[in-house]
């Protein structure tokens, strides 16, 4: 899998176009078509903003 860092100043990843390789993406937001089209290539989408919700909510 290959693991690309850094910050392409995208605001949520759509689900677009094609992907033909396993990629990891670490995201704010993404829609449920971009994480199964990733998924779906073998690649992971880590979803920042759920994983921030969830953690408050324990917290709260």
């Amino acid at each position: 899998m290959d693991d690309f860092r850094g910050n392409a100043g995208i605001d949520k990843l759509l689900g677009s176009g094609r992907i033909t390789r396993a990629v990891e993406i670490i995201v704010d937001k993404c829609t449920d078509r971009a994480k199964e089209k990733i998924e779906g290539a073998g690649g992971k989408v880590i979803v920042l903003e759920a994983t921030e919700t969830a953690v408050k909510a324990e917290a709260g």
